[in-house]
């Protein structure tokens, strides 16, 4: 879902990390699979952006722990909503569209605002 949700997004994924290194260089749905999480660090921190792709069953434990510590090396984890995600409130449902268009306008300057930057690549 996560890999759906950013092809979504239009996002530029640059790869998958693994802890099991005899999968480098094989793709996941279409993604190479470039090392394990040291490869992050031949990255800087303002050039990426990071996706917490692990999931949890029955504990969250090691995707906090993944998350701490880049976090404290001053990596930021992308926030990643998929556009036809809906939120159902008091009112009843509604598409995220507003919400993601607000956070593209407001955060990244979006395409034609006058503080629109590169959006930074994903991990």
């Amino acid at each position: 879902m996560l890999i759906s949700s950013l092809k979504a997004l239009r996002r530029e994924i640059v790869g998958i990390l693994h802890p099991d290194v005899t999968l480098i260089g094989q793709a996941i749905v279409g993604i190479p699979v470039i090392g394990n999480d040291d490869k992050i660090l031949e990255y800087s921190p303002d050039s990426i952006e990071l996706a917490n792709g692990i999931g949890s069953v029955s504990s969250t434990k090691k995707r906090q722990e993944i998350y701490m510590k880049f976090k404290r090396g001053g990596y930021s984890f992308a926030t990643i909503v998929h556009p036809a995600a809906t939120i159902i409130d008091y009112n009843g449902p509604q598409n995220l569209d507003s919400v993601i268009s607000y956070t593209w306008e407001k955060k990244i300057g979006g395409p034609s605002g006058t503080n629109a930057k590169e959006i930074p690549p994903i991990i």
